[in-house]
């Protein structure tokens, strides 16, 4: 039996190590990619692969679900749209095929990073290496649009809004943040600032934080741009920022192996805590979505005032290029990423 079930657990493995992940909009459905090129699409309740879809050529860079989960777009050199229905691709479209007449390109300049849909799931945002932004129509699979202004790779981008109530696209590059008018392609806004990491935004859009290269916290205010408040207390690059449901608060983590909790209203840090020793660990970049929800689970329940409890995270790792991920949370549930590109699923760890 003990050998049945490795083989089973085998058969269910990634073949390399994972690279992406997303869950859908109502948590029962979690999406992994590979650098073996497949998706996996798992359900959260059983922790079962329910679907393995094999049709990108190189390693899966990028994983997101539409706002009602009746659609899944993923991402390599090219990017495909899934029917989470029938796990049919709808369609699949090519930024170099969109760029036409740019001969000679080096193909790697058009690995797409992040993709997102807009809240009517009718248009898709894609960014890549090469610093193209683009608009998607996903039923004609056309190209609407061009945002141009970034220099350099696309780390994120995604539909938001902004303090004007109107729907905006927000896109970070290693040298600044811009929000865009999807309807006229325009930037209204672009916050310069080498080495964002991470950003995060109130509740009403009017403030924006940040965690980058330089060892601090920013807090930017959107109505004009400029940073108001530098929260300085880091050794190292700070790799992710996160504020608390009541925006009171901020959690940051370092490659410095800490993470933070700052007072918005004091600008002081409240609390630092250090790295723990745990079983459990992923790399930072691959679990981004498991980190946040920490941060919210940790800054939200105050557990930083009792040091006795586990629910902390920390950075460790041997080089710049491999930073880890540790954690432990008690009662609550939790998809996370190994070393064996197995994934696994934790519920109430005690």
């Amino acid at each position: 039996v003990e050998m049945g079930e490795e083989l089973q657990r085998r058969k269910l493995c990634h073949k390399d190590s994972v690279t992406r992940m997303c869950l859908n909009s109502d948590n029962t459905i979690l999406a992994t990619g590979s650098r073996d090129c497949d998706i996996r699409v798992w359900d959260t309740a059983t922790g079962e692969c329910i679907r393995t879809l094999a049709k990108h050529n190189d390693w899966v860079r990028a994983i997101k679900f539409s706002r009602d989960g009746s659609k899944m777009a993923s991402a390599s050199f090219e990017i495909i749209i899934w029917d989470t229905n029938t796990w049919e691709i709808l369609h699949t479209f090519s930024v170099r095929d969109a760029n036409s007449g740019e001969e000679g390109e080096d193909e790697d300049e058009y690995l797409i990073n992040t993709v997102a849909f807009d809240k009517t799931g009718t248009r898709l945002l894609s960014g890549d290496d090469d610093s193209n932004l683009k608009l998607w129509n996903i039923d004609s699979g056309e190209c609407i649009s061009n945002l141009e202004g970034h220099t350099s790779k696309i780390a994120s981008a995604y539909f938001s809004h902004f303090s004007d109530g109107k729907e905006t696209i927000i896109s970070r590059a290693a040298m600044e943040i811009k929000f865009w008018n999807p309807e006229s392609a325009v930037c209204k806004l672009t916050i310069a600032h080498d080495g964002i990491n991470s950003i995060d935004f109130n509740d009403d859009y009017t403030k924006m934080i940040s965690g980058s290269d330089d060892k601090a916290v920013k807090i930017w205010d959107l109505g004009t741009g400029m940073c108001i408040t530098t929260l300085s207390g880091h050794t190292d690059f700070v790799l992710n920022v996160r504020y608390s449901n009541d925006f009171t608060k901020i959690a940051s983590i370092s490659r410095d192996d800490s993470v933070k909790i700052w007072s918005v209203e004091k600008g002081k840090c409240l609390f630092t805590g250090p790295q723990i020793s745990d079983e459990y660990e992923a790399d930072f970049d691959q679990a981004i979505g498991s980190i946040q929800q920490f941060f919210h689970f940790l800054v939200n329940e105050k557990t930083y005032e009792d040091k006795k409890t586990s629910y902390t995270i920390g950075i460790s790792g041997d080089s710049e290029q491999n930073p880890k991920v540790k954690f432990n949370r008690k009662n609550k549930d939790l998809a996370y990423f190994k070393e064996d590109s197995i994934v696994h699923f934790l519920k109430r760890i005690c």
